[in-house]
């Protein structure tokens, strides 16, 4: 994976002189100065260069990616098809290519909104200095309406971690992500979701709504319609007990098997969950990037029938019920099965039952599962 070097420079008195209007909390950058960006040309990641992945199948209207490169390109061909709007929600936004779509988009005339985390998206961690990044020129030149999340402080806002990854192309086309493809974790082994879905895309709306309302300072309403988002689109929402007790009563489903691939599992409430999901019988296997040095997951391996093993790199959380049956189900979402996560993380994933979808992800699975290793629990990652 070569890494390259993106060569960013924007006058910012063309900008100003056009009327350019600065993003919301942004930091004014210095007059002249360029940016350089590392950057390995769309290349994979660790995982997808050293694992030789099997054939998928193709599924009409309904796109499954799994390698960095392939969802970064996907994301950026669903940008590059919009002709009205674009909502983004993601930690952070500042994989350059990204932003040239989003820029092209922007002088197309749609209509882009985006809402990222505050304290991760402007520290200047990519730029030549300190004053400012890349998601800031973005922002100011292309005038973005763009929302931050609130401080941790913040009372209106219970939240503390942006961790939504998702797009939503002219109110119809959705990209759900395990990680939104960004220059800072070009690591992570990144799978999404693309297609055409117009319920699923206003129910997205609807959350995206509601935390632009608290980006904007405001204290936002109650997601009243909660239940009705999960009845009408399985869209579970996270952050509070809620969106755990929705996730494991999703779970619950499973007749035969759990597949479980997630960034880290530590959560003890969710670790009794599937202790007692291995008691109804249920087969469970595990990968995970990093083991909690309270041997929280030794506790699993313990019990007879539940498989784990370490695999570093991956992001989010994808659950698997019931793959090899009909009536399998697939879960996808950015969050890790943390504690913290449940508690603070302001995230969402999506439950589906596409079939052949879910046959190729299992595929990306069993792959991973032959590649990774037993956990070592004396020295915990």
């Amino acid at each position: 994976m070569q890494h390259l070097s993106l060569l960013l420079t924007v006058s910012f008195l063309s900008a100003l002189h056009a009327g350019s209007v600065a993003a919301p909390g942004a930091i004014p950058p210095t007059k002249n100065d360029a940016v350089t960006v590392e950057n390995n040309e769309g290349g994979d990641d660790p995982l997808s260069t050293a694992i030789t992945f099997p054939n998928l199948t193709s599924v009409k209207g309904f796109a499954y990616t799994y390698q960095r490169k392939d969802t970064r390109n996907a994301l950026i061909e669903a940008l590059t098809s919009a002709t009205k709007t674009i909502d983004i929600a993601a930690h952070i936004i500042d994989e350059p290519e990204i932003i040239k779509a989003l820029q092209s988009a922007k002088n197309r005339g749609v209509e882009i909104r985006l809402f990222i985390q505050k304290s991760g998206a402007l520290q200047g961690k990519h730029s030549a200095t300190n004053n400012f990044n890349i998601q800031d020129i973005a922002y100011q030149t292309t005038k973005i309406t763009t929302y931050f999340m609130p401080d941790l402080g913040d009372q209106n806002f219970k939240y503390s971690v942006q961790k939504m990854a998702f797009a939503i192309v002219d109110r119809k086309l959705v990209s759900l992500l395990t990680h939104l493809p960004c220059n800072e974790n070009q690591q992570y082994f990144t799978q999404g979701l693309f297609f055409n879905n117009t319920e699923l895309a206003k129910s997205l709306k609807i959350v995206f709504d509601y935390n632009a309302s608290g980006g904007r300072g405001e204290k936002p309403a109650a997601l009243k319609d909660y239940n009705h988002l999960y009845n009408k689109s399985q869209l579970i929402i996270f952050g509070g007990e809620k969106g755990r007790e929705k996730l494991k009563e999703w779970c619950r489903f499973a007749t035969q098997t759990l597949t479980v691939q997630t960034q880290k599992l530590d959560d003890i409430n969710f670790v009794d969950f599937l202790l007692q999901m291995r008691k109804m019988g249920r087969s469970i296997k595990i990968i995970t990037s990093e083991i909690s040095p309270d041997h929280t997951l030794e506790n699993l391996c313990i019990e007879k029938g539940i498989e784990i093993k370490v695999m570093n790199n991956i992001s989010g959380t994808i659950i698997l019920l019931d793959h090899e049956t009909a009536l399998s189900h697939m879960f996808i979402g950015p969050l890790a099965l943390t504690a913290h996560d449940f508690k603070y993380a302001n995230s969402l994933g999506w439950a589906h039952k596409q079939q052949e979808v879910v046959k190729n992800t299992y595929s990306v699975f069993d792959t991973l599962w032959k590649q990774a290793k037993a956990p070592d629990f004396a020295n915990p990652s």
